[in-house]
């Protein structure tokens, strides 16, 4: 299993460039979604993976994101599935199930035009991630090459750690995504190709609240770097 990026809604998407700007981070334009609702910005990384940095569009947008408004931050994770109609089939046979594969797509700055298909867990209160298979060229959609070069020396995202509420109820889903999982007290750590994603309930009252008021999904990320680069749903860089 293979981290494709990590979403962080934002309320401006200018200001949100210009912050990670000044954090070190080179950001390349993304474009207009297909649906007209969202465009976003793209912090590439030389292991493969991003950070997507999205804002809505328009004032009362029907998006499935949409329930996040105000809780600006990391909101959701996506994984390659190279063969997600396989993907699907297997998580809806071990009882987790995932939507048919949907099209979407979007138009970058320069006018290419991509195209993808994603595929969204049913259950919205485990925090569970998405899925997307390429249907254009996935070098076309994620910055690579200079485009992920930063000045602060960022390789990519070394860890996602997931709040949920109950940790008992969630770890079978995460269980038949990710395979068996390394027991914390606290948490459950799987391993996936260059990342590893911590689920655990959360660590103090402020994010107990968060997830309380938001839901079940990503808490922080860490991004790798000569001094590692935490970045919090609750308060932005943490480091």
């Amino acid at each position: 299993m293979r981290l494709d990026h990590v979403v962080v809604l934002v309320p401006d998407l200018d200001a949100a460039v210009q912050a990670w700007h000044a954090r070190g981070f080179t950001v390349t334009p993304g474009g207009v979604h297909a649906d007209g609702q969202t465009h976003n910005a793209l912090v590439g990384f030389a292991d493969g993976s991003y950070v997507e940095l999205i804002a809505f569009r328009v004032p009362n947008p029907a998006h499935r994101w949409a329930r996040y408004r105000g809780f600006w931050g990391p909101i959701d994770v996506c994984l390659l599935a190279p063969a997600l109609a396989e993907t699907v089939q297997r998580l809806r046979a071990l009882g987790v199930p995932y939507t048919d594969p949907s099209e979407g797509g979007r138009t970058r700055p320069d006018g290419v035009m991509l195209r993808w298909r994603g595929a969204f867990p049913e259950r919205e209160d485990l925090g569970l991630p998405f899925f997307i298979e390429d249907l254009t060229a996935r070098e076309l959609r994620v910055p690579h090459g200079k485009q992920a070069i930063h000045a602060n020396a960022a390789q990519g995202i070394a860890q996602v750690r997931f709040g949920v509420s109950d940790l008992a109820t969630a770890q079978p889903a995460f269980d038949a995504l990710f395979g068996k999982a390394e027991p914390l007290p606290h948490a459950r750590v799987y391993r996936l190709e260059g990342c590893s994603v911590w689920v655990q309930q959360p660590t103090n009252a402020q994010e107990a609240d968060w997830v309380k008021r938001r839901g079940a999904g990503p808490l922080a990320i860490t991004i790798a770097a000569p001094t590692p680069i935490v970045f919090t749903a609750v308060a932005g860089f943490a480091t």
